[in-house]
């Protein structure tokens, strides 16, 4: 096991200003997992990432990271884990296959090895053009692709990737997917995001966090299957009463439509008559993992 946690808790602040950022979260992370935290903001996704790459100190619980423990053992955590955070900026004076290069060759490899590491980190990610580039010309998105260049060329066991793809373009951000997929052949993977495509993408397993704890832990067809049924009806005409389709399935409102998960398929024909008979417009869709975040987190 990578990663055991059992009751973390983190408190910001005392008295009235007391905030409780995580309220006894355990954990546990296999080798070779792509293991993806999501939640609202705020929920307590950074406060866990920061705990585990040891840059903050948690106010209670125990930890163990590849079989060693956070508090006594924090040197040699430090010597096999990388980090992306997620306010970072690289350094704008040096040049983008510097930050990479020298990067590898604190972490211990070769010149040759971190050199031939660096040209195909910089080839993956779209930065080879701009390899002798120094970081203060590039755009937000390309500066993000520069720290994640550094934590997928290292030789690390564990990376911890706070919302690593964010401000990357699409292209980029599906070639930096088939590059975690293929480093999870040998590295173990906690990535946070909001995005629920990146979620199928890549986890083997999802944690749901909010306010501070974790409310749900599975895969993602694991957690699909936590909402009510497997389709999801959209009706465009919101004067139908809410009333009227509550016996069918659970109601939520979707802007100015209903979107209802009827409980079985009849409830589904049920439900697909009854807009057919007010000459209504309707959809059918396969419930997804968003749907199931929303109904975990906001309730319905």
């Amino acid at each position: 096991m990578v990663i055991k946690a059992t009751g973390i808790t983190k408190t910001y602040g005392r008295g009235k200003s007391e905030v409780k950022a995580l309220k006894g979260v355990n954990l546990e992370v296999d080798e070779g997992e792509m293991f993806c935290l999501v939640g609202p903001n705020g929920a307590g996704k950074t406060t866990l990432v920061r705990i585990l790459g040891t840059q903050l100190r948690r106010s209670s619980g125990t930890v163990a990271i590849l079989n060693h423990d956070l508090d006594r053992d924090t040197a040699k955590i430090r010597a096999n884990i990388a980090v992306v955070p997620q306010g970072a900026s690289p350094d704008p004076g040096l040049k983008v296959w510097e930050h990479i290069y020298y990067y590898l060759m604190v972490c211990g490899l070769t010149a040759g090895q971190a050199k031939k590491a660096t040209r195909e980190t910089l080839r993956v990610l779209g930065l080879d053009a701009k390899a002798k580039a120094r970081v203060s010309t590039l755009s937000g998105g390309m500066q993000r692709r520069v720290l994640l260049g550094m934590a997928l060329a290292s030789p690390a066991r564990l990376l911890l990737l706070d919302e690593p793809t964010i401000a990357l373009d699409p292209i980029i951000r599906r070639q930096t997917w088939e590059l975690l997929r293929d480093l999870k052949r040998h590295k173990t993977i906690i990535l946070t995001t909001h995005s629920m495509e990146e979620v199928e993408a890549l986890a083997d397993r999802v944690a749901v966090i909010k306010e501070g704890s974790i409310i749900a832990v599975g895969s993602p067809r694991e957690l699909c299957n936590m909402i009510p049924g497997e389709k999801k009806i959209v009706l465009q005409d919101q004067n139908l009463p809410k009333e009227t389709l509550a016996g069918l399935g659970q109601v939520a409102q979707l802007h100015n439509k209903w979107a209802v998960f009827p409980h079985n398929n009849q409830a589904l024909a049920d439900l697909c008559q009854l807009a057919i008979g007010r000459n209504m417009e309707f959809s059918v869709y396969n419930a997804t993992l968003e749907d199931a975040f929303v109904h975990m987190v906001a309730g319905h």
